[in-house]
């Protein structure tokens, strides 16, 4: 599993495939984060539009997410394209790691 620092930006891309492993190009996609907010609590769950990128245009997908939002822990994605015959999703998860240097942790803002 990746490992990212609490505070910074995180990006994500994402490509999409079919069943044969081709890339498809959708007219638009999703990416959701499952993740435990900034000072605890049960797990949320945020949905975010993705930005299309590459050459062709929609062949590659791309989010910027702020980890600041979430305590260290391990954050679950989840993407998923529209607009074509069949969808296309993709899974992944990856750990933001902190320590009390991380003023935020220790409630020095």
């Amino acid at each position: 599993m990746k490992n990212f620092v609490r505070d910074s930006t995180v990006r994500s891309t994402i490509t999409f495939q079919d069943s044969l492993g081709e890339v498809v190009i959708p007219s638009s996609a999703t990416l959701t984060f499952s993740y435990i907010p900034l000072g605890g609590g049960d797990r949320i769950f945020t949905t975010y539009a993705l930005v299309s990128s590459g050459s062709p245009p929609g062949s590659s997908w791309i989010y910027d997410w702020d980890s600041s939002i979430a305590d260290p822990c391990a954050v679950h994605g989840h993407a998923e394209s529209a607009g074509l015959t069949q969808r296309s999703t993709i899974d992944f998860q990856f750990r933001l790691t902190a320590n009390f240097a991380n003023r935020e942790l220790v409630g020095e803002f």
